[in-house]
């Protein structure tokens, strides 16, 4: 019989890592391979030499990536792109994940969730990417050009600063 006090302390006890997101991208990108090929749509990883550590739950901060991710393949067309980037400034890692011929008229942002990307109905999806982002100190914005046929997911996160010695 499982002990139920002990399994809810156990969740309390979850630890906080610094880990590498580009290790996250690349994930992302590769556990994508299949549906993106099913469909013809061309994987473009762009990632830097150097680390880009976040501090945090890296499953967490995965599982918002693939959500966004799994979004985007679905809204995009046949023999479309998926672009995979990430970079840094002084205290951001941006995480931009685009989709280019992407059926924008079955996405809309909407007015209530401002970063909810809503896409075939997947949009619970990228309510839980939002809620993760922002549970990690960063923000989720997007960016919709029916124009272009192109969206844009921007992933804000803070860099690791590891403590002074």
């Amino acid at each position: 019989v499982a002990d139920i006090p002990n399994l809810f302390n156990a969740a309390e006890r979850v630890v906080l890592t610094a880990f590498d997101v580009r290790n996250v991208i690349e994930d992302v990108a590769s556990f994508l391979k299949h549906e993106a090929a099913s469909k013809r749509i061309r994987r473009e990883l762009q990632l830097p030499g150097d680390p880009i550590t976040i501090h945090g739950r890296q499953s967490e901060v995965k599982l918002a990536l693939l959500n966004v991710a799994c979004s985007l393949v679905e809204a995009t067309r046949q023999g479309g792109r998926i672009g995979f980037h990430v970079t840094s400034n002084a205290d951001m890692a941006e995480v931009v994940l685009s989709a280019d011929e992407a059926q924008v008229d079955q996405i809309s942002v909407s007015d209530y969730e401002q970063s909810a990307l809503m896409s075939k109905g997947n949009n619970l999806g990228m309510l839980v990417a939002r809620l993760i982002v922002e549970a990690h100190g960063g923000e989720i914005r997007i960016d919709i050009s029916k124009e272009h046929q192109r969206v844009t997911v921007r992933a804000l996160l803070p860099l690791y600063i590891p403590p002074p010695r």
